[in-house]
């Protein structure tokens, strides 16, 4: 989508595709009525078109930790490999934001039950 304005942001540090515009109040609403207007119908057209979003690629890196508990555990490297791309993402993220190899393993083992029953990390 275009964004001539420059009025969209992306949702956090992590997203890589979807952004949002954000309001501070309601009188920017009313005065920016007209773009908004805009931004809806162009929306609207993409989604009629069909148009997919091309993926970045961009993965972020297995931590060691997380490879060599897949060495031993085999079950446990299919149940994340089939996860959705989007859920491996989310898990890769929150393992990698450990700074400390113990933390790091901790939440990975902490994450097993999880990933065992595919569900993404924000899931229960």
């Amino acid at each position: 989508m275009k964004d001539p304005a420059n009025v969209l942001e992306f949702a956090g540090p992590n997203s890589r595709i979807g952004k949002l515009w954000k309001f501070d109040h309601a009188d920017s609403i009313r005065e920016n009525r007209e773009l908004i207007i805009h931004y809806i119908h162009e929306a609207m057209e993409i989604e009629k078109s069909g148009i997919k979003i091309l993926s970045t690629g961009t993965k972020p890196k297995l931590p060691e930790e997380l490879l060599a508990y897949f060495k031993n555990d085999s079950l446990f490297k299919k149940a994340f490999e089939s996860l959705t791309p989007g859920r491996q993402r989310g898990y890769l993220i929150y393992f990698n934001q450990a700074k400390q190899s113990g933390t790091r393993m901790r939440r990975i083992q902490s994450s097993v039950v999880k990933i065992m029953e595919g569900k993404g990390f924000n899931e229960f």
